[in-house]
């Protein structure tokens, strides 16, 4: 899966070295997901990868087969986390499917502390949500 993983942008790895390096290399991970993710499932298509906000954001280009998804690192609460945008119902809908393993910030985002990892497996599910939700 390695070949299918592209290279970070410039812009893009400049945001993830400005951040701690536990946060930095789970949202890389997180990155890696996405774009295997994509790989494994042809209906999503083409990511792009970009900053939105400082932020290192994934779109679905050709088709738009999901809504974005932005990696971020939040230095007051010492978390990183993966958000998508609010008006969609995928923070409320995966709150039940988690239960208490997750914590969210409102309807806008998974939540990790910086020291700690992330359930893999529940954060793939809602990866891959997020990049199929106007498939629905």
């Amino acid at each position: 899966m390695e070949k299918l993983i592209p290279q970070i942008p410039d812009d893009v790895a400049a945001t993830f070295d400005g951040i701690p390096v536990n946060a930095a290399n789970r949202l890389k991970r997180i990155r890696q997901m996405i774009f295997e993710i994509a790989a494994a499932t042809p209906e999503i298509g083409q990511i792009e990868e970009c900053l939105k906000w400082g932020e290192a954001s994934y779109l679905t280009h050709k088709p738009k087969s999901g809504t974005s998804i932005r990696l971020a690192w939040k230095e007051k609460s010492s978390t990183y986390g993966v958000y998508v945008p609010c008006q969609t119902r995928l923070i409320e809908d995966f709150k039940i499917l988690s239960g208490d393993q997750i914590r969210f910030d409102k309807t806008r985002g998974l939540l990790f502390d910086d020291q700690k990892g992330f359930p893999e497996d529940l954060v793939a599910a809602f990866l891959k949500q997020a990049l199929t939700y106007h498939l629905k």
